[in-house]
């Protein structure tokens, strides 16, 4: 998936997610009777509060807050790993257990590996055979 659209994806989950967290508070502070704002405020808070303000402003393109990628599984990357191995999406699949179907959303972009499928992948890349004798299946 390309850095841009992951980049996207996450600033979508982030304007939501941070919007869900303050209507979740407001809610919670309206049925306790605190709907109007609270004159003292705890250290803890005051953090929070700058950091969803960090994060706000990164998610709306203000401030560029650093970052790295880690571990990027590339839909070619995928792709590439079971061309190179010489097996069907289903042969592929079978032999590492994995699922055919999330194998062919993961080479066609449409969904990303979770980490446990990532690490897989990584050891694949490596040394497959390692994955093979693991799983105990010899094919």
């Amino acid at each position: 998936m390309p850095v841009l659209r992951q980049c996207r994806i996450l600033r979508v989950f982030f304007t939501r997610t941070c919007d869900r967290a303050i209507r979740k508070l407001l809610s919670v502070a309206q049925r306790r009777g605190e709907a109007e704002p609270m004159t003292e405020r705890t250290q803890v808070g005051q953090e929070v509060e700058t950091a969803l303000g960090e994060v706000l402003a990164h998610v709306r393109g203000e401030v560029e807050l650093p970052c790295r990628i880690v571990d990027d599984p590339a839909a070619e990357h995928i792709l590439a790993l079971r061309m190179r191995m010489k097996l069907s999406r289903r042969k592929f699949a079978d032999r590492f257990g994995l699922d055919a179907r999330a194998l062919q959303e993961w080479e066609q972009g449409r969904r990303v590996p979770d980490r446990a499928a990532r690490v897989l992948l990584t050891v694949i890349d490596r040394d497959p055979e390692a994955v093979v004798r693991a799983l105990g299946s010899e094919q």
